[in-house]
């Protein structure tokens, strides 16, 4: 129960959670370890701790005082006794009202943090969902664009290579016609999955929509980008499943100044479209401009 009240330098503010202003606000700092008492005992426990502690300075600081050059010792206790239930009773009642109020404040602000997490937590699942396809937890076309417009300026900006796969399923109605939908599903699912588990962590991948998708691949040539390819294709053909898969590849790389996000996806698209006639489930690349043989005139 007592974690609601870490002091500072806690968890939640390490993780830059904005409850730190609302522990400012709802509660000073010097009565945190105050406040964390109260939760843990309780207003009331504390109150009769408080007023104790009052009744017994209150005793001593009488006996002292009466005590000093007196001949009869008892009539100092007795004192000194009635000086600390004074004291402790006087104390009772405004320190109670003020722990019971530090006690609503603290729970207040436990709810406030509490309410703020699941509110942080509803927010960053929105902005995940807004960016991840549905079916296969990969990006989406439009988280796609904006994560590789970043890698693409950094290829240019350090004069690094970069690669582009597309990865189309063949023949992906047939395996609707024959199977239903809901089979489709899954293999496309099969496919999120191998790439994910092929693919490195600085690797994007995409779902484009229908049975297309593409990876995005920082600081890789083309040999590269063909090798991993190669075995994203292989290890769909040797997936188990009611119906063997395969998939057409296109490749498609650029380095520094020549990185271009349209013409990459352009130019692995072409490379794919030439892997379909060519029989498809296998890899093709379109190689780089100046790779290439020149446009007849």
């Amino acid at each position: 129960m007592a974690a609601g009240f870490d002091l500072p330098g806690d968890r939640t503010e390490k993780e830059g959670e904005p409850v730190a202003g609302l522990r400012s606000a709802l509660l000073p700092r010097p009565l945190l370890h105050l406040a964390a008492f109260v939760h843990v005992y309780g207003w009331r426990t504390a109150t009769v701790a408080a007023a104790l502690l009052s009744a017994l300075v209150g005793a001593s600081v009488a006996f002292l005082i009466f005590g000093i050059g007196a001949t009869d010792v008892g009539k100092a206790l007795q004192a000194a006794l009635i000086t600390g239930l004074v004291t402790g009773g006087l104390t009772a009642l405004p320190v109670g009202v003020l722990l019971h109020i530090i006690d609503e404040l603290s729970r207040a602000r436990a709810r406030l943090e509490e309410e703020i997490r699941r509110r942080e937590i509803a927010e960053r699942r929105m902005r995940e969902l807004a960016g991840t396809d549905e079916l296969t937890g990969l990006y989406n076309r439009r988280a796609f664009f904006d994560r590789a417009q970043e890698l693409v300026a950094i290829a240019r900006r350090y004069q690094q290579p970069i690669a582009i796969l597309t990865v189309d399923i063949d023949h992906f109605k047939q395996v609707n016609d024959a199977l239903g939908h809901a089979e489709g599903d899954r293999a496309l699912q099969r496919l999120a999955t191998i790439l994910r588990q092929t693919l490195r962590a600085t690797d994007v991948a995409a779902r484009f929509g229908g049975d297309e998708f593409v990876v995005i691949m920082p600081q890789t040539r083309l040999d590269a980008a063909l090798v991993v390819a190669e075995r994203i294709r292989r290890a769909v053909a040797e997936s188990p499943g009611p119906m063997p898969l395969g998939v057409s590849i296109g490749a498609a790389a650029a380095s520094g100044a020549e990185a271009d996000l349209d013409s990459l996806l352009a130019r692995s698209d072409r490379a794919l479209y030439a892997a379909k006639r060519l029989g498809r489930n296998r890899v093709c690349a379109e190689p780089p401009a100046a790779d290439r043989p020149p446009e007849p005139s």
